[in-house]
């Protein structure tokens, strides 16, 4: 396992982050990530979409940690949502209800589009980011 989840923010519109991760979500990587999810909170997103899709492990302390970035986005008047979610991570959501907080779209793109509540769609979107995350 690493010590350190990596991290690439875009800002496919305003008020929206897309933050891939990359890495295996643990105790040793969790503090560190909930640390920069709070710095791109400071930035003022409305909408934070994590893309999962290249996190090769997940135990109970990432759930938490994703929870923690829930109640922090949540608590900034903003919402989150995950992409790319690997099916072993999938079933940890689902069973817990984790799913209930964070909606969980196909890929970025859904997700950027969909949009949370409050924030207008943008139809148009899709055309910078591949549909493969």
């Amino acid at each position: 396992m690493t010590a350190d989840v990596e991290m690439t923010v875009e800002k496919p519109r305003e008020g929206v982050a897309l933050a891939a991760l990359i890495g295996d979500l643990d105790q040793r990587s969790g503090r560190g990530l909930h640390d920069r999810v709070a710095d791109i909170v400071r930035d003022e997103p409305a909408y934070l979409v994590l893309d999962l899709s290249n996190i090769g492990f997940c135990d109970s302390t990432g759930l938490s940690v994703l929870i923690g970035i829930w109640h922090l986005m949540h608590q900034s008047g903003g919402s989150v949502a995950v992409v790319g979610v690997p099916t072993r991570l999938q079933r940890m959501l689902t069973l817990t209800g984790v799913d209930e907080l964070l909606p969980v779209h196909p890929t970025a793109a859904d997700a950027v589009r969909a949009g949370p509540a409050g924030l207008p769609a943008e139809p148009g979107f899709g055309s910078g980011m591949s549909d493969g995350r």
